[in-house]
């Protein structure tokens, strides 16, 4: 079922102290609505129209389950707690984690602080021979079909007022369908911008530019064009597109604030009123794009290859979901948030260099804390083809895939389970500060040549040391390599130590298992034959 976790991003206030708006000022810009919270309730999660509460003491155990969980890791990485001992304890802690948040779901009471006005809105369109659809909403569920039109369901919600101003409201958000070449949605093609700059340099103004505004004008035309490549395969082609109206300020929303008033101080928090649900139900195509989503994504059983990008986003929801589940054909992700992608009969690439968890600031008498949230979780799971990813923070755990692995994962945790030997080629494994813990299962390892390396960090495995014999390379004025490595058979393999360290190389192609980190931890596991 896609969750319905609508935006709340505009402002939001939990703290006591916080140096933002009070409650009255933001009341005199905005319409408000305001609820109490039940003595001896903590707050739980936000929704469109209000918010889940639990049992405070039922939070605090939450949060110090957590915080045990975060000390066992750190000790683990630290080599103070090590052994069956360790597994035991992070197992135990697990259990009781997915246990408490079992009661938490259970025991949560919803306080609403506003009513909602709704409005469903169903729709059909013919799509064009080019079967090219591009779909941009803030939150959007796409779902295969083997009908042979482009078939919607609107959901409209309007937050507040009396039954009259929401009908006026709800009929501002609509749906959009345009069919034809679109380039102010993906861009130009190559030849395109090459006569338009072209017929520019021809003009008077293009004829006064100096040999250095000339160069300063092809680095900024570069960049533009760069940040549509993603879109190459959608330029200059008849597509279908299909977006939301009427959810931006510029198109008439509007904002509100909603407050919650309790003995520890409450929130306040600003929202949009206008809000929607895009469904579009998808035949089989050569392409499909989704835009914006950061509000939300549940993608399931498409035909053709799909790209989701947070180009024309508008909004944002941090307790969102984003998941792909079964696509006919390769995924490309650029710059979005991930919690699952799962039977992918192609390739799978990621570039999501940004950390999308939620971040802030806590204000108290002792001074302020800048903090990150928990990194997202994020399962890529049953590839047919490659995985290629780079991710700046998420917990990340990758199994089945039948292609090529590569994936950097900088500052998060990255757990790759390998049933089945590797392919042919170059696997890459690579973090700077994070844990890369991969495991075979028996029988996978097969003869696939392996290093796992570090700069600064810790390396455990359970293999012996005559397969997998400890080196060390480099030091002095720079950061040497130290780790474990396993060739196949002769010593002339693409992993030999002659020419050890251009293995280490980022851009390195040997075929092989290469696993890097910097500062973090390797954990290579092998389970017995």
């Amino acid at each position: 079922m896609f969750r319905k976790r609508m935006s709340t991003l505009a402002f939001t206030a939990s703290f006591l102290g916080m140096t933002a708006a009070t409650p009255a000022q933001q009341a005199s810009e905005n319409p408000s609505a305001k609820a109490v919270v039940p003595d001896g309730m903590a707050a739980l999660s936000d929704t469109l129209t209000g918010s889940y509460f639990v049992a405070e003491p039922l939070k605090r155990q939450y949060d110090d389950l957590l915080g045990r969980l975060d000390a066992l890791k750190r000790d683990i990485d630290g080599d103070r707690v090590a052994g069956a001992n360790a597994l035991k304890q992070l197992a135990d802690l697990h259990d009781s984690l997915r246990d408490l948040r079992a009661q938490l779901d259970k025991s949560k009471v919803l306080v609403p602080i506003v009513h909602a006005h709704s409005l469903v809105e169903p729709l059909t369109f013919d799509i064009g021979p080019e079967r090219i659809v591009v779909i941009t909403a803030d939150l959007v569920r796409v779902v295969g079909t083997d009908e042979d039109k482009l078939r919607c369901t609107l959901e409209k919600v309007f937050l507040g007022g009396d039954a009259r101003e929401a009908e006026a409201e709800l009929t501002a958000i609509k749906v959009v369908h345009r069919h034809g070449i679109q380039p102010d949605i993906v861009g130009k093609t190559a030849a395109e911008w090459d006569a338009e700059e072209a017929e520019f340099m021809k003009s008077p103004d293009g004829q006064k530019l100096t040999p250095e505004n000339r160069s300063k004008r092809k680095t900024l035309v570069d960049s533009i064009r760069a940040s549509r490549d993603r879109y190459r395969d959608y330029q200059g082609k008849a597509i279908d597109t299909i977006h939301v109206e009427g959810l931006t300020g510029q198109e008439g929303n509007k904002q509100m604030t909603l407050e919650l008033a309790a003995k520890n101080g409450g929130s306040v928090r600003s929202v949009w009123r206008r809000h929607a649900t895009l469904t579009v139900f998808v035949p089989k195509c050569q392409r499909i794009a989704v835009r914006g989503a950061l509000a939300g994504l549940d993608v399931e059983g498409v035909q053709g290859s799909l790209l989701v990008a947070k180009d024309g986003l508008h909004d944002r929801d941090y307790n969102a979901q984003f998941r792909i589940k079964g696509v006919r054909g390769d995924v490309t992700v650029s710059d979005f948030p991930l919690n699952s992608v799962e039977d992918v009969t192609g390739s799978v690439t990621v570039q999501a260099p940004t950390d999308f968890a939620n971040s802030g600031t806590r204000h108290g008498p002792d001074g302020r804390v800048m903090y990150w949230n928990r990194a997202l979780p994020c399962l890529i799971k049953n590839v047919g083809g490659d995985l290629r990813a780079r991710f700046g923070r998420v917990d990340l755990r990758v199994q089945d895939v039948r292609g090529r692995i590569a994936v950097d994962n900088d500052a998060g945790d990255t757990q790759v389970v390998v049933g089945s030997p590797l392919t042919a080629g170059a696997h890459r494994l690579t973090t700077v500060s994070g844990t890369v813990d991969v495991s075979f299962g028996r029988g996978a390892l097969g003869d696939v040549p392996v290093i796992a390396a570090m700069n600064h960090g810790t390396l455990r495995t359970n293999t012996s040391q005559d397969q997998f014999p400890t080196f060390m390379i480099g030091g002095g004025s720079s950061p040497g390599w130290h780790g474990i490595r396993r060739v196949s058979g002769k010593e002339d393999s693409p992993l030999t130590p002659v020419g050890f360290a251009e293995n280490l190389k980022p851009d390195n192609e040997s075929p092989g298992l290469v696993i890097r980190t910097l500062a973090g931890t390797i954990v290579f596991t092998v389970t017995d034959k």
